[in-house]
């Protein structure tokens, strides 16, 4: 091992300065990134053989491992499983850059996987920024929890913001899935009937006891939380997935043969399960849950009492040919070499509802296939985010849409526009510092755009949501969160982030009864979230719309998508 010890702390940086351990196989390159980045304040340790990682890890504690582009496979694995290994206290993020100034930028090291950053050369500014930045993002599930902090003092149950990190880390986790992890959603069977039979707050009473039942009789290596007022979720871990069931239904017979005391009398209880199963894999927490939802939702139809299991259908495989003309189309579109093709821009404006504001329309992007056929963004944005062209579709449309916003200063100074970007796309190098000239040269500083940011992005790379928002603020834009449903998770982001808009998901509108909608609108009001109902696509959710408290209704009924802005301004509002 080179470098320092504990020794330079006091120069290289103080208290809370960024701790990286730099592995590389040259000593000379070692000691100059060494130089690098004690210089910018961080406290380094530096290694030439990997096989002193795992003892370095435990006693210095690093914020960042950094390692060279390209590093030999079986290298970039080790290195990788220590960094995710199920013995460390934290995931700890590795850097890959190319720290050798003679070479071109490399990609990522294969056999690092999504852990590794792409590379850059050795330029001081790039590699201190390219560190300070990765340190800054590492994910909040990675942040060590203090024991005494992840309780929740009302419920003795884990606080829900740590059961949802704890639940990524499981969907993360380098080592795959066991047939016998789950998740499990139990939920208070005949609430209505408990208070009616028993007074307003039975059913209160009897979720509380269920909590209590449910602490008292977790595995060790189980962990549990209260979702919302009548619901408890259960991260459970068993060999199989036969133990699996055994959990769900042993812990149905008790919450069963337990009653609680109401006024001295006993009173019993019974609760659905809905058990969603980790395989096939999930891919983000808001995937798992809805799982598990959904079988407990099923679970309580049957007549409530029971455990069912979700058996997800797993994707069928892509069509390859389809996929091929796609991509095709995006890169013409992207470069403009085919002119009866390319990307298209619509506009659906949105009503606003009881109140006089601003004329709030949504950027719906289109791709041409050049023989009039318009394909709509959800057919063909996850294959350009696959295919890494998310970005330059982003900037393609940021552009074009503020191009017409400005020439429409004159028409409709009120009109703002809501453009969907990616969060990956603002995280980027220089992102919004390019989006701020561009607001500038187009002289919208006082009508900046709205961005659309959805939830499912957000929850991929949630470490970094509340910054870039933030980042976003500072510049003068405002964020709108789009695809909000009334999940635990949904919720438990928009109360992080407090964005000042949200659109509620298309078939929320359609899921939900009318009370339910209503309670979930109410409970984005009160966080001062102006609320958009989109999917209002028939006349029947018209009035229940209306009548729900949102502040602005979305949908084909109202007004259809249209390739100009050519709208009746007035209309926009409604009292």
């Amino acid at each position: 091992m080179n470098g320092d010890s504990e020794t330079g702390q006091a120069a290289a940086g103080g208290p809370g300065a960024p701790r990286v351990i730099v592995v590389h196989d040259s000593a000379m390159r070692a000691l100059l990134t060494e130089h690098i980045l004690k210089t910018a304040g961080c406290v380094v340790q530096t290694l030439t053989d990997t096989c002193e990682l795992v003892e370095l890890m435990g006693s210095f504690q690093p914020d960042l491992i950094l390692a060279p582009a390209p590093i030999p496979a079986t290298s970039g694995l080790e290195l990788v499983a220590v960094a995710r290994g199920p013995g460390t206290v934290r995931l700890v993020p590795l850097l890959v850059c190319d720290v050798d100034h003679r070479r071109q930028p490399r990609t990522a090291t294969p056999g690092a996987g999504a852990v590794a950053d792409g590379a850059s050369p050795l330029r001081p500014e790039s590699l201190v920024g390219a560190v300070t930045q990765r340190i800054a993002c590492m994910p909040a599930i990675n942040a060590p929890v203090p024991a005494a902090d992840h309780l929740d003092p009302d419920t003795g149950l884990a606080r829900r913001r740590h059961f949802m990190r704890s639940l990524a880390r499981v969907i993360a986790g380098p080592d795959g899935i066991e047939p016998g992890h789950g998740l499990l959603v139990v939920a208070l069977d005949g609430v209505t009937q408990l208070n009616a039979r028993w007074g307003t707050g039975a059913a209160d009473l009897a979720a509380d006891h269920i909590g209590g039942l449910i602490g008292a009789h977790l595995g060790q290596a189980d962990l549990a939380t209260r979702l919302d007022d009548y619901r408890h979720a259960l991260l459970v871990h068993r060999g199989d997935a036969q133990a699996l069931v055994k959990v769900a239904e042993a812990l149905r017979c008790l919450i069963a043969d337990s009653p609680f005391q109401v006024d001295g009398h006993p009173v019993i209880i019974c609760v659905s399960i809905g058990i969603g199963r980790l395989r096939p894999d999930a891919g983000d927490v808001v995937t798992m849950i809805k799982r598990a939802e959904r079988a407990c939702a099923e679970a309580a139809a049957g007549g409530g009492n029971r455990v069912v299991v979700d058996d997800p259908t797993v994707a069928a495989a892509p069509d390859v040919a389809h996929e091929r003309l796609l991509t095709q189309l995006i890169e013409r579109a992207l470069v403009a070499s085919d002119p009866t093709g390319g990307f298209e821009i619509f506009y659906q404006p949105m009503v606003a509802i009881g109140h006089h504001g601003l004329c709030h329309v949504e950027v719906m992007l289109r791709l041409d296939a050049g023989d009039g056929t318009l394909i709509e963004a959800a057919d063909f944005l996850p294959l350009a985010e696959r295919a890494g062209r998310s970005n330059a579709i982003d900037r393609w449309t940021m552009l074009h849409a503020l191009g017409v916003l400005a020439q429409q200063g004159a028409v409709q100074p009120r009109l703002r526009l809501f453009i969907r970007q990616h969060l990956e796309s603002l995280m980027d190098a220089g992102a919004l510092a390019w989006l701020r000239a561009q607001i500038v040269s187009n002289a919208l500083i006082e009508r900046c755009p709205i961005v659309d940011l959805h939830l499912q992005d957000l929850l991929r790379h949630r470490h970094c949501a509340g910054a870039v928002i933030a980042a976003l603020r500072k510049i003068g834009i405002q964020v709108c969160l789009a695809g909000v449903d009334e999940t635990a998770v949904a919720l438990e982001l928009v109360n992080e982030l407090k964005p000042p808009f949200v659109r509620l998901a298309p078939g929320v509108l359609q899921q939900l009864k009318a009370d339910r909608f209503n309670q979930l609108v109410q409970r984005l009001n009160r966080g001062q979230a102006q609320v958009i109902a989109s999917g209002v696509d028939s006349a029947a959710l018209v009035a229940p719309v209306w009548a729900s408290g949102v502040g602005y209704a979305q949908g084909a009924v109202i007004y259809a998508p249209r390739p100009e802005l050519l709208f009746d301004w007035d209309e926009l509002v409604t009292e």
